[in-house]
């Protein structure tokens, strides 16, 4: 069905909010900050972890479930063959066993898991096969309560994201399609005259 002059404009307007979103989400991921080597806070070395991770995904869906019980956090910018992370965790929060738990729970997320360490600790090496092998302990309630809030709203802004991709991807489906006529429709209606006639040059 076409679409009407209103419907594309909405649709451009999504196309230029999923730019947005797509944007942010690469300059989050890119901070100066993690330019800088990592300082562990005075005195928190017994909250202080490291891991590796397969890929960026991983970090972000791990990220998601314990954002609120940190303190300071860096990963690498270098993603292959893997992303490196170092955190410290307000005091009071999750223990080590308990944060192998959380990881535990992220599928396909081995490495995470079977690296995490206390960085006074961290080789870097995977040990152990499982949550359970690893002596993991199921987070106190008010703990899991909060990672599921966070993973619930990091599924949230997930849905959010490939909405807008979506939408972006169908505008420009949507202006191939319109070809030449919508093209000078375009021009005709921002600039009140018709769009001069071009000839594209031959390939040399």
């Amino acid at each position: 069905m076409k679409k009407t002059i209103e419907e594309l404009a909405a649709v451009e307007a999504a196309a230029r909010n999923a730019r947005r979103l797509a944007c942010i989400e690469h300059i989050c991921d890119y901070e100066l900050e993690y330019l800088t080597p990592y300082q562990t806070p005075p005195g928190a070395e017994g909250r202080t972890f490291q891991f590796r991770a397969e890929c960026l995904e991983d970090v972000r869906r791990l990220r998601a479930m314990i954002d609120w019980s940190i303190e300071t956090y860096w990963h690498s910018l270098v993603a292959l063959p893997d992303v490196d992370v170092k955190m410290t965790l307000k005091p009071n929060t999750l223990s080590i066993d308990e944060l192998r738990w959380l990881f535990g729970q992220v599928p396909d997320c081995h490495v995470a898991l079977q690296s995490l360490e206390l960085a006074s600790n961290y080789t870097g090496e995977r040990k152990g096969r499982d949550e359970y092998d690893l002596g993991a302990v199921v987070p106190k309630r008010a703990f899991l309560k909060r990672a599921i809030a966070g993973m619930t709203e990091y599924v949230t802004d997930c849905r959010e994201l490939a909405e807008s991709r979506e939408l972006y991807a169908e505008a420009t489906l949507e202006s191939l399609r319109g070809g030449a006529t919508q093209w000078r429709q375009r021009y005709r209606e921002q600039y009140g005259e018709p769009l001069p006639r071009r000839t594209p040059k031959a390939v040399e």
